[in-house]
């Protein structure tokens, strides 16, 4: 399988999973959890063996959560769950060139979403929806690799329920009720429980599913470590320190400062883009910060904006003709109105309009 890195930029969030309030939390099991209303982003399908793979990524759309495109031959579970009602499927499935599934983040956030409905409809109803949906949606050898990643994930997880309630359950005083262990105030136990994680993510996936499935979240967990390990070290001052702190939000993947110092990635980019005029040269800046799919969607931003600011220039010219033609005024207005009407559709229309303070009936 062949692995690939994506960070999405803002307004998405990456929100880390093992998070110290999380952790103080605890979860429920696998089998009673219940996960939160997933985030609607676009899928890649892939739609048969035949379609041709001189693409390294099929082309995305959107899918509606319906009974046509989550099906199975039984009839005991075309019920589909509330929770996925008025969604969009999360994450998307991705092959190269040669047909093999590409891992990544995007690949666990489909996983997840199938079996985020677990509580409404039983977990093993959830797996065969989507041991179909891989089918129906990869062609081979893709859709092996990605049956057996998600037989791998399961385990992983019925594993992780596992640990999580012998963890909630260390405490256990006489007919006292479990108390989840306060990893927040014990850095020893909380690097141990990250430890813990690492390895058992590398024992159920391998080494290449686990890095591109967990691979940030973990960045975020070692950040969060090392602030807890700096805020508890007695011999420093309070300015020493912050400059612990300022040296460590230095060193993180840029992917992790954008979860935790978001101000600052963005200050980068803006300089980026005022320091360098060259499309080439500003992509190269970008890439080295954010990765080349961040860069990428940066760069596809861009000529929208360029296209975007010359519709409006050339808009902006005709309007200015049609004022200064003698018209009277009504008559000025209802060539606006129609100028507007030829040259945007109805959601840039009411931009427009609110932009150059014309008076329309939208």
């Amino acid at each position: 399988m062949k692995r690939a890195w994506y960070y999405i930029l803002p307004p998405v969030v990456i929100v880390a999973y093992a998070s110290i309030a999380t952790l103080q939390k605890g979860q429920h099991s696998l089998q009673q959890s219940k996960s939160e209303p997933v985030v609607q982003q676009n899928v890649v399908r892939q739609q048969s063996q035949q379609r041709s793979l001189d693409k390294k990524e099929q082309p995305s759309e959107h899918i509606s959560v319906n009974e046509n495109n989550i099906s199975n031959t039984s009839k005991e579970i075309e019920l589909l769950p509330s929770s996925w009602e008025g969604t969009r499927i999360d994450g998307r499935l991705k092959i190269d060139e040669a047909g093999h599934l590409v891992v990544e983040q995007q690949t666990k956030d489909l996983f997840d979403y199938f079996l985020s409905a677990t509580g409404e409809i039983p977990t093993e109803e959830l797996i065969i929806k989507l041991q179909h949906y891989l089918t129906e949606n990869l062609p081979s050898p893709a859709r092996e690799e990605g049956l057996s990643l998600l037989s791998d994930y399961i385990s992983y997880r019925v594993e992780l329920s596992n640990y999580q309630e012998q963890s909630a359950n260390i405490h256990l005083n006489g007919n006292v009720e479990p108390t989840p262990v306060n990893f927040q105030n014990n850095v020893g136990q909380l690097q141990a429980h990250f430890e813990h994680l690492y390895q058992l993510r590398r024992d159920k996936l391998g080494m290449e599913a686990a890095d591109a499935f967990f691979g940030l979240e973990e960045e975020y967990d070692q950040y969060q470590l090392q602030k807890i390990k700096i805020a508890k070290n007695e011999s420093l001052s309070s300015i020493e320190k912050q400059a612990e702190y300022t040296r460590l939000l230095d060193e993180i993947p840029t992917q992790v400062r954008f979860i935790v110092a978001p101000e600052q990635v963005m200050n980068q980019l803006s300089n980026i883009d005022q320091q360098y005029v060259s499309e080439s040269e500003r992509y190269q800046a970008r890439s080295e910060l954010l990765g080349d799919e961040a860069a990428q969607r940066l760069a596809v931003l861009d000529k929208k904006r360029k296209q975007w600011k010359s519709r409006l220039s050339t808009f902006r010219t005709m309007k200015a003709e049609i004022e200064h033609s003698g018209l009277s005024t009504n008559d000025q207005q209802l060539a606006i109105n129609q100028l507007l009407n030829q040259q945007f559709s109805s959601h840039e229309r009411k931009r427009v309009a609110a932009i150059e303070n014309i008076s329309t009936s939208y």
